[in-house]
């Protein structure tokens, strides 16, 4: 029975020295490295659903290996790392200020990781098993916080005579966003109409010191919105239909023209702190289809000189000419000048 235990405890404690090191490694599918236990979520979820104080700072869709948002040098950031285990895909992501949750979907529904006391970072998250008992697809991933606000109490400076109180001083983050419209400009006016609609499936892209912080895509009604931004420049990028043009920008005031300029790129948008900027639309039109032209031409009538003898029979003073001009038969006449205005006459000859 010594011996038993003897070799079971080595057995046991040669496997953990071994996992300790990194020699052996269990499969991914019976390991889930997270700091919380994943809760089932069924269907589509965003972070004000599954918690009315959260709000969405990014969602990532498509979901792709690597990502910054919004920027290497922002104050607030999020970078996630994708990648495939033999469970299925799975991520790990840092932060630099407190997320309270995040919502892994995948398949028919979703997990939700939720950091009560907030978390600067996770590993191997993923979406829940699949029919085939692996981890499902990641479809997309949604980063929530809790947008606070703090303020610091009056403080009084122990001095002879005592000091006023200290002006009170609030920090408040705020959270911007950057939206609207791509259109069909039926009448390639670059305004638009009331009955022009919105194209869907148009890629959009948000950039930031010339680097993509961001893609979408427009919705069904041509809508598309990039929502959880600090304050600072970006540009939105447009990608051209196939067999469209942009219409020509700044037609009219910002909520009714198009914005898209060389390369589909808007121009510089300054967001300030908690600004929500929905006037960035592009309009795109069907250039018309050119014709050839038919150029038609009258043919011209030709004058010829009368060169019969005055007793010419049949027409007496008329000349008869037939001139193909073109491809058209004309006939020429000419009145003799000294044929009377009047007109003429013939005597017919006597039968008999």
């Amino acid at each position: 029975m010594r011996n038993g235990f003897r070799r079971v405890f080595g057995v046991s404690f040669l496997c953990s020295l071994l996992i300790g090191v990194g020699l052996l490694t269990l499969p991914a599918e019976l390991v889930d490295a997270a700091t919380v236990d994943p809760i089932s979520i069924e269907g589509n979820a965003t972070c004000g659903s599954l918690d009315s104080t959260w709000i969405e700072f990014h969602k990532v869709e498509p979901v792709t290996d690597g990502g910054v948002w919004p920027a290497p040098d922002a104050d607030m950031r999020v970078t996630w790392d994708v990648y495939a285990t033999s469970g299925g895909q799975a991520l790990d992501w840092t932060s630099s200020f407190p997320i309270l949750g995040v919502f892994v979907k995948g398949g028919s529904g979703g997990n939700l990781y939720r950091y009560e006391a907030g978390s600067s970072g996770d590993t191997l998250l993923h979406a829940p098993a699949n029919s085939s008992g692996g981890w499902a697809a990641l479809s997309h991933i949604s980063f929530c916080y809790l947008q606070t606000t703090t303020t610091s109490s009056p403080t009084t400076t122990p001095t002879t005579p005592p000091t006023e109180p200290t002006t009170p001083t609030s920090t408040i983050t705020l959270i911007g966003e950057i939206g609207d419209f791509v259109w069909h400009d039926v009448d390639a006016n670059g305004i638009q109409g009331a009955d022009e609609e919105g194209l869907g499936g148009v890629a959009v892209k948000l950039l930031m010191g010339g680097s993509v912080v961001a893609n979408t895509q427009t919705d069904v009604m041509g809508k598309y919105l990039f929502g959880g931004l600090a304050a600072g420049v970006y540009e939105v990028q447009f990608a051209l239909p196939d067999g469209y043009q942009f219409s020509e920008p700044d037609q009219t005031n910002d909520a009714a023209d198009s914005d898209a300029v060389a390369e589909g790129k808007t121009g510089p948008i300054t967001l300030d702190a908690g600004e929500k900027d929905h006037t960035w639309d592009a309009g795109v039109f069907r250039p018309a289809q050119v014709l050839p032209q038919v150029v038609t031409t009258s043919p011209a009538l030709e004058t010829l000189p009368f060169t019969g003898p005055p007793d010419s029979p049949g027409l007496a003073g008329l000349a008869a000419s037939l001139v193909a001009l073109g491809g058209m038969a004309l006939i020429s006449m000419k009145r003799r000048e000294d044929q009377p205005a009047a007109g003429w006459s013939r005597r017919l000859p006597e039968v008999g």
